[in-house]
């Protein structure tokens, strides 16, 4: 649809074939769609990422996406935008998954969300939203390189 414009849809039934109605299915531990293969395990994290338009895993074996670890920063020389050397002693992974639940599944977009605990006082909220119509090729064009 143009911007600042309008298109006019039709009324009416139509048959949609499974060759023209994209795939797109998805629980707490699996999203499909014609594109991706996901597979979450009980604690959240990726741990299968599978392409098929190209036929191959993204994530290596053993290992883990959407990993999400916390840095304290307390600069010794300045206030903000400054990371000290030793922040990475000063790591915590963030693996206190408190919830996953389906958001939307519906024909053209899934979405997980995930809220996972930092301490008593920090929350963290990740969606993950997968699109029925988004090949790996579209979302490469929107990317610049530099």
């Amino acid at each position: 649809m143009p911007a600042n414009g309008y298109q006019a849809f039709g009324i009416g039934a139509s048959i949609a074939s499974p060759e023209t109605t994209p795939l797109l299915q998805v629980s707490t531990n699996n999203v499909e769609s014609a594109y991706w293969k996901i597979e979450l395990n009980d604690r959240g994290r990726i741990t299968r990422l599978y392409d098929k338009r190209v036929g191959r895993e993204v994530v290596p074996a053993i290992q883990l996406a959407n990993r999400l670890v916390v840095f304290e920063d307390k600069p010794l020389n300045y206030d903000a935008w400054h990371i000290d050397a030793y922040h990475v002693a000063k790591s915590v992974e963030v693996d206190a998954l408190e919830t996953v639940e389906v958001k939307e599944s519906g024909a053209e977009r899934a979405m997980l969300e995930f809220k996972w605990r930092i301490d008593e006082r920090s929350r963290v909220v990740q969606r993950m939203c997968v699109y029925a119509r988004s090949s790996p090729m579209l979302i490469g064009r929107n990317v610049r390189h530099s």
